[in-house]
């Protein structure tokens, strides 16, 4: 598995744009600088999960496009927040799991959701559109 960090709503929209392959993205709340933990806590028990399941994909290699959508003040309850106003994203909560497949979305999961392994790999298997 390959990890890539997308720090700005640019460099997600670059990965957004391109209409071939698959993209696996997560949004999930920034790491607080004293702890090094996002400060949301779906986000802490989500993570180390979606890790661990995508490397155990041994079918096809995964790249895992981590999107940190910002701290707290500048994500929660902010309704023009980039994510949140981005036809393609429509973030809503977080963590969100997304993937999307020569520019089509196969399926997302969303807060607790993330933390299921078996419903990481069932939205990982589901068929290409292609």
């Amino acid at each position: 598995m390959i990890i890539t960090r997308l720090e700005t709503p640019l460099e997600v929209d670059e990965v957004l744009s391109r209409l071939s392959g698959e993209q696996v993205l997560l949004f999930f709340g920034t790491e607080r600088p004293e702890t090094g933990a996002s400060w949301c806590g779906d986000c802490v028990i989500a993570h180390p999960v979606i890790r661990a399941t995508l490397s155990a994909i041994r079918s096809r290699e995964v790249t895992l496009h981590e999107c940190p959508v910002g701290d707290r003040q500048a994500y929660k309850d902010v309704a023009d927040h980039t994510y949140r106003v981005d036809p393609r994203v429509r973030l809503a909560r977080i963590p969100t799991f997304l993937r999307i497949v020569d520019g089509q979305e196969i399926g997302r999961l969303v807060e607790a959701e993330c933390s299921d392994p078996d419903r990481l790999l069932e939205l990982m298997a589901r068929a290409d559109p292609r």
